[in-house]
């Protein structure tokens, strides 16, 4: 199949958008998207460049490859980056900005649905199990690709696949050496001269487990660099500070404010809201100013794979939280690669479960509840001392959002200060705006119906947690089948309040940022067919 390419200046530089047809497919893309004549993409594998198989390595990006096998739609290894599909006719559509592609297709989240954020919320509730398909005001069915590969037929019909699993690891050995492996070849991939634009690692750091560990990890393979957000504790003097580590490892450390953030007007939030999860990431807006071209490497999900206390080990991948979703669109306008290290090997938690708490490692566990055995042997072999790190577990993104919380505000004023405790001055007047213009008042019945199931859902996996942390050793991990407690999420993890229209307004803010090719892709095509395809 062909790849007929046409770079659109002025949108953001990773956004890419393909419509397959008549065995062509085009590709209108932004500037930093890396193309070839037989593929093209937005992230970094641990694998050689020039030999495009991101298929089959650990993969942080999206991306498309045309093989002898067909045209074949890549997403990253981890949840943090997905790719939207959907069919009109004989004809296939594919982006890795949801705004991008609603903007292409002339379409628009349904505003009259509640559920968006739960469903793309969901997913932490199992990697492999989560729900794909969502409906656009039009009707039309989004696949969304996922934590897979999938083949574009010759009829324009997806055939999507799950990745491989990973093998598991005999003992921290294997483990630590596979990190190494991996590590040292994203960064060799980001840093290849055969890329137009090569990449420089960064990593994220604090004084905690995870971050340390991955800043171990990446200065083995050749990184110089770390950013940190300042922290202050109440005497007003700085904590969770990672000097020591740097100093040690070499890193050049480059410190930010972590509120500058909150006086931006060019509403950054909408982009974080178009994710469709939550605003945990939104403190990485303070590090903006160092991102473009770098390999953004941080710690996610290192309090789910190596927490000794995370009895919830299967051969999937299941979250506590949603890290590092929420910059799926961000990163896309600001040119940066996001890579999760302890994804690396992650559908192997059970093998890994086993490791950590073995008697090999409990020289390197210190009980309590913030005790991650391999992150801290990782740390103290490279010659970080026991107590220059990981003293007291704080809230790396600084979490500034609970979906646990019910926001029931009806007036402005008192909606506009609820959003402005995570959200800009800008960005919580925006939204208020857009969900006071005759958006709620037609839901209020069925959003008091959906907080109700809400909250059962809540409780369920509460007493999920207590029955497991008791059973688990009995193979008991849970008293409710993960599909099941799946399945209730997708429509029940989040309050059903006026958030439920982040997405949508981010959808729309953001699309703005493609205002200036939408319309260039219909020239020529009869309106009624833009509609076609439900």
């Amino acid at each position: 199949m062909t790849i007929d390419y046409t770079s659109a200046p002025g949108i953001p530089g990773l956004a890419w958008f393909m419509r397959v047809r008549d065995g062509r497919a085009e590709v209108t893309h932004g500037s930093r998207v890396e193309t070839t004549s037989w593929f093209f993409t937005d992230g970094i594998w641990a694998g050689a460049f020039g030999e495009g198989r991101f298929d089959q390595s650990f993969f942080c990006g999206t991306g498309v490859i045309d093989s002898r096998s067909g045209l074949t739609i890549v997403s990253a290894s981890t949840p943090l980056d997905r790719v939207f599909t959907t069919t009109m006719g004989p004809e296939l559509f594919a982006s890795n900005s949801l705004p991008f592609f609603l903007a292409m297709i002339d379409d628009s989240l349904d505003e009259d649905w509640l559920f968006y954020r739960s469903q793309f919320i969901a997913a932490k509730t199992g990697f492999r199990i989560a729900r794909r398909q969502f409906s656009t005001r039009r009707g039309r069915r989004v696949r969304v690709v996922t934590g897979e590969t999938a083949v574009v037929g010759q009829g324009g019909e997806l055939i999507p696949r799950l990745r491989p699993l990973d093998s598991d690891f005999a003992d921290f050995g294997h483990y630590r050496s596979t990190l190494a492996a991996t590590v040292a070849a994203l960064v060799a991939n980001s840093r290849c001269l055969e890329r137009r634009l090569p990449l420089e690692p960064l990593v994220s750091l604090s004084a905690g487990y995870d971050s340390t560990a991955v800043a171990v990890l990446v200065s083995e393979a050749g990184g110089k660099h770390a950013a940190t957000m300042l922290r202050y504790g109440e005497d007003g003097e700085l904590v969770d500070h990672p000097g020591m580590a740097t100093a040690r490892l070499g890193l050049r450390l480059k410190e930010f404010e972590r509120d500058t953030w909150r006086d931006r007007t060019d509403l950054p939030d909408a982009e974080i809201a178009a994710a469709g999860t939550e605003f945990i990431d939104i403190p990485f807006l303070a590090l903006e100013e160092e991102l473009p071209g770098k390999v953004l490497f941080v710690g996610y999900p290192g309090d789910n794979v190596w927490g000794r206390h995370n009895f919830r080990c299967y051969r999937d991948i299941v979250q506590t939280d949603t890290c590092g979703q929420g910059l799926a669109e961000y990163r896309l306008r600001v040119g940066f690669v996001l890579c999760p290290v302890a994804y690396i090997g992650a559908t192997a938690h059970p093998s890994l479960y086993r490791i950590t708490t073995s008697p090999e490692m409990a020289p390197w566990s210190v009980g309590g509840h913030y005790d991650r055995p391999i992150a801290r042997r990782i740390i103290e072999e490279a010659g970080i001392d026991r107590g220059s790190f990981a003293v007291r577990k704080y809230a790396g993104s600084a979490l500034v959002y609970s979906n646990t919380r019910r926001y029931r505000s009806s007036d402005e004023s008192a909606m506009r200060a609820e959003m402005s405790e995570f959200m800009t001055k800008a960005g919580a007047a925006s939204f208020v705006s857009f969900c006071l213009d005759g958006r709620l008042h037609r839901h209020r019945a069925k959003m008091r119906a959906v907080t109700g199931a809400s909250r059962v859902y809540h409780k369920l996996d509460a007493l999920n947690w207590r029955i497991g942390r008791r059973l688990h050793r009995r193979g008991i991990k849970s008293l409710f089948p993960r599909r099941i407690m799946a399945r209730i999420a997708s429509r029940s993890v989040v309050h059903a309040d006026y958030t439920y229209l982040f997405p949508h307004w981010g959808t729309e803010v953001t699309k703005a940022a493609y205002a200036s090719v939408a319309p260039q892709f219909w020239v020529g095509v009869d309106p009624a067919s833009r509609h076609d395809g439900k």
